[in-house]
């Protein structure tokens, strides 16, 4: 008859579980095989998520993320705004970080290359901005 708490637990049976990555047989106690514990080890944990990145991932959905704002790709780099990577296209070369790019018409998912403008920096799209302002002012 077991004596302590420590002796009561190990007595439960542990559930013998198939590890997701490399297929190895492993034991875990029935608290942990309610859908938490799929890796033998964290090797295989960040193996396995390594592996199923972008298209491999069953959570793909073409690499584009399109929220309230801007639309984000999927890319190499990470997330990427669209109408960044339409102007790099357009001009056959990377932007630098400090150039910005402006929507025209102000629908931030209108990314047509007529509708983009390149600022080379923030400042000059702030002027753009204050000059646009004045002269809606002047036209009330």
């Amino acid at each position: 008859m077991p004596t302590g708490i420590y002796e009561r637990h190990r007595r439960k049976k542990h559930i013998e579980l198939k590890c997701k990555q490399c297929g190895k047989i492993f034991e875990v106690p029935p608290c942990h095989a309610q859908g938490r514990k799929k890796y033998c080890s964290w090797e295989c944990r960040n193996l396995f998520k390594k592996t199923m990145r972008g298209e491999k991932s069953p959570l793909w959905r073409g690499g584009v993320y399109k929220p309230e704002r801007y639309i984000r790709c999927y890319s190499p780099y990470g997330c990427v705004y669209q109408h960044r990577i339409i102007m790099e296209n357009f001009l056959g070369r990377k932007l630098l970080p400090q150039e910005v790019v402006h929507h025209i018409n102000g629908n931030k998912l209108d990314n047509h290359i007529e509708n983009l403008k390149l600022f080379k920096n923030k400042a000059e799209h702030r002027r753009f901005h204050a000059n646009e302002n004045t002269l809606l002012t002047a036209q009330i």
